[in-house]
């Protein structure tokens, strides 16, 4: 109901991925991201999703942006390998 729940575009982005939709997943992804920038799984889910649409070096940004937030994260660290 809450356009702007974060939690729910979430969901919403990551089942967009899944079906193979990244274009539509990038806006939920940027939003999400705009409203929790110190979330390191929202900055992989749009890393993941900018890949998926051909932006190689916006996802290897975001993925850098979240080693930053946290440098021991072996899921970015592999995402930047």
């Amino acid at each position: 109901k809450d356009e702007d729940d974060h939690h729910a575009m979430e969901v919403l982005a990551r089942a967009l991925i899944d079906q193979d939709r990244g274009a539509e997943a990038v806006q939920f992804a940027r939003r999400i991201v705009e409203k929790r920038k110190k979330r390191v799984q929202y900055r992989l889910l749009l890393g993941d999703a900018l890949l998926m649409v051909g932006d190689a070096a916006g996802a290897r940004k975001e993925w850098q942006a979240a080693l930053e937030i946290e440098p021991g994260n072996r899921e970015v660290k592999q995402r930047l390998q």
